[in-house]
């Protein structure tokens, strides 16, 4: 039988005859990084710094960007692509972060 909150510890027979066993409850413990990044040990609570929210955005919109371009070129019904599965390029383009839609565009196009 496990008891929450209770002090796990040497313990004799006479003590805990029904050979339970016991837990010691969690430590909180938190981490700073350099970026302001403040993560606890259950990974939760974390804070961004501005700065590093002012470099994420670029990247963000990059990505964002490169997304609907890729679809929008993918789903024009003239477009033909490598291997002839507009579905897997479209899986490409959505779940390879943007270098799914940049393979795409370099690789999976084929010109008419």
């Amino acid at each position: 039988m496990l008891v929450p909150g209770s002090v796990t510890g040497a313990a004799t027979e006479e003590e805990r005859p029904d050979q339970s066993v016991t837990i010691a409850p969690r430590e909180v413990r938190e981490w700073t990084t350099d970026w302001g990044l403040l993560v606890t040990a259950e990974g939760n609570a974390v804070n961004i710094d501005s700065t590093l929210l002012l470099l994420l955005i670029p990247i963000l919109v990059i990505q964002l960007g490169l997304l609907i371009w890729g679809l929008y070129d993918l789903t024009r019904p003239e477009r033909k692509v490598k291997g002839g599965s507009k579905v897997l390029w479209a899986l490409v383009i959505i779940f390879i972060n943007i270098i799914g839609p940049i393979i795409y565009f370099l690789f999976g196009r084929e010109e008419a």
